[in-house]
């Protein structure tokens, strides 16, 4: 599971390079671009993350973030069938990462779309592995589970957009840390949403 996520993790770097410049973040780019080299040739095709232990730390973008950047607002919170919570800015980031990204171009008109359905396929699994224990914490101490996954994606694609330099993993402890001490009561339903009962 981990050599999975790691390979998709360089996958996406030339797309981290191309938002970095998209961004106007140079430096970023720069440390993206010699990431997703020294992962796909040591990192054996990226099931290695040997750039990490020289000092490379990852720090991903996507297109919705750079619109996100350049003021675009995120929209409505919607749920699309397979790819799960989004909005309409992070929706035509995904269609336009899609095409910008140089990995989807790998083969011939007969496989590339194979390929590509491929790859989108495990990266919805490998997301939903990685935070599996989340969302098992969201459904069952959450009296609306609608209202905190939408609660927990509109929290972490602010703060991403907002050029955070938290990794993901990072994102998630410090969104839910509060929430996975929180002593559950009666008035409690969503991770920022209480109702307060008065004694009258």
């Amino acid at each position: 599971r981990n050599r999975i996520a790691y390979s998709l993790d360089n996958l996406s770097m030339p797309v981290t390079t191309i938002n970095n410049i998209l961004q106007f973040e140079f430096g970023k780019a720069g440390v993206s671009t010699a990431r997703f080299v020294i992962n796909s040739t040591i990192g054996i095709l990226g099931f290695f993350d040997p750039a990490s232990y020289f000092g490379l730390e990852a720090d991903y973008e996507d297109f919705g973030q750079t619109l996100a950047v350049w003021g675009v607002p995120s929209g409505p919170y919607i749920v699309l069938p397979f790819l799960g919570p989004s909005s309409p800015r992070d929706f035509t980031g995904l269609l336009s990462t899609s095409l910008i990204d140089p990995t989807y171009q790998v083969g011939n008109s007969t496989n590339r779309d194979l390929f590509r359905s491929y790859r989108m396929g495990v990266g919805v699994v490998n997301f939903r592995s990685e935070n599996i224990e989340i969302f098992d914490d969201l459904q069952n101490n959450s009296i609306d589970y609608y209202a905190a996954v939408r609660s927990f994606y509109n929290q972490s694609r602010e703060s991403q957009s907002s050029n955070n330099l938290e990794t993901g993993s990072d994102l998630e402890d410090d969104i839910f840390d509060e929430f996975e001490d929180l002593e559950l009561d009666d008035s409690y339903v969503g991770p920022d949403i209480e109702i307060e009962y008065s004694s009258e």
